[in-house]
């Protein structure tokens, strides 16, 4: 438990040290959990924090599962269009270091590629969605690549995936097929791409242009 209120004491001050840009509801927000910590940790009272069911807790997002207005959030994001269109309505894009849990970003509402690929994908996984992690490079500099990154959804047999917050509602029956497209659409030229579980803990797929 000691490890849970430590993880959690710094997830609420690291986005707090990002506060300049988070709502004020938000920061209170965070504040009042920070509050909450300290106060069960100092009487005792870890074990009395509500947790929510099981079948509730949105596994690899973090802190969250004692958040209810969080949690019912997730329960409505049922499909990958729900999530897109409640990531185009709530969140901001902008370029950030590292990469912020899905819970982190909900409260900041500010990331690139990689909050909103996370955030999409741990949510379509929760819903029973098979989700992938695409991650595509494009030449950059000299002999560097620049690597986008975008959540694909098996759909039947066939592959579906969104850029950002917008769902690119065409089917593919390949990762390979998919990434030429959507080369296409951003009128780039790919190098190689890498197809990563939904949570990134392993590879499963790779290839070259």
């Amino acid at each position: 438990m000691k490890k849970w209120f430590l993880h959690n004491l710094k997830a609420c001050y690291v986005l707090l040290c990002r506060g300049e840009k988070l709502r004020p509801k938000k920061k209170l927000l965070i504040l009042s959990l920070i509050a909450a910590l300290l106060i069960s940790l100092l009487t005792g009272c870890l074990d009395g924090l509500y947790v929510f069911p099981n079948d509730s807790i949105i596994s690899g997002s973090g802190m969250y599962e004692y958040d209810e207005q969080f949690v019912n959030v997730i329960e409505q994001l049922d499909t990958p269009q729900k999530i897109c269109d409640y990531m185009y309505d709530n969140f901001t894009y902008k370029i950030c270091l590292g990469t912020s849990t899905p819970y982190e970003f909900y409260l900041d509402g500010l990331g690139d590629c990689s909050e909103y690929t996370n955030f999409a994908a741990v949510i379509a996984h929760y819903h029973g969605y098979e989700v992938y992690q695409l991650h595509i490079a494009y030449p950059f500099i000299a002999f560097t690549t620049l690597s986008h990154v975008m959540p694909v959804y098996k759909i039947g047999n066939s592959y579906v995936y969104s850029d950002i917050s917008f769902y690119i509602n065409k089917f593919f029956p390949n990762f390979r097929e998919l990434v030429v497209s959507e080369a296409i659409r951003q009128s780039k030229t790919w190098v190689d791409y890498i197809v990563y579980s939904w949570d990134r803990a392993e590879i499963i797929e790779e290839g070259k242009r």
